[in-house]
């Protein structure tokens, strides 16, 4: 992408907002529907991306959306006698080849922020490299140009906290 302007950032923002504004009336029409919740959530990851890297090509600031302090865990939640819960565990499990380690880590620097204390404890292994891809951005291996990170199985489960 060429040097994006203020301008290229607010049109980024606006097909951001549009992504999630479709996602949630998504969700209000028919949550049951897998394959068109999964389209809008992937509509929301590729906007979120987008505007991610031109937010770094633009200003060298990194991923706005990473969250980079740890938060203590809220305590679990009581359900009151004669409700069902509210919350679900979901277990998800990922098989993929890091076919380019140096674009790899290259994806993460542009991701962190610059001189990001991390990013130099995150060593030459595949198995850092992808562990700090998916602290830093929630981890859609899917998103990732698969000549890089190459999503090879995926398997996931949700289902009610028992």
């Amino acid at each position: 992408m060429a040097e994006e302007t203020a301008d290229d950032l607010l049109t980024l923002a606006d097909a951001l907002a549009d992504a999630v504004r479709l996602h949630a009336l998504q969700l209000h029409a028919d949550a049951d529907d897998s394959v068109a919740v999964m389209s809008s959530v992937n509509a929301v990851t590729d906007a979120v991306r987008k505007y991610a890297d031109a937010c770094f090509t633009a200003t060298r600031w990194g991923n706005p959306f990473a969250v980079r302090k740890e938060e203590e865990d809220p305590a679990p939640e009581k359900t009151p006698k004669g409700k069902k819960s509210t919350t679900v565990t979901v277990e998800a499990k990922y098989r993929i080849a890091v076919r380019d380690l140096r674009a790899a880590r290259n994806l993460l620097a542009r991701r962190g922020a610059p001189g990001d204390p991390c990013l130099s404890e995150v060593s030459d292994s595949p198995v850092d490299v992808v562990t700090a891809l998916f602290l830093d951005d929630g981890w859609n291996p899917s998103t990732y140009d698969q000549s890089v990170i190459e999503l090879i199985d995926e398997e996931w489960s949700c289902k009610p906290q028992r």
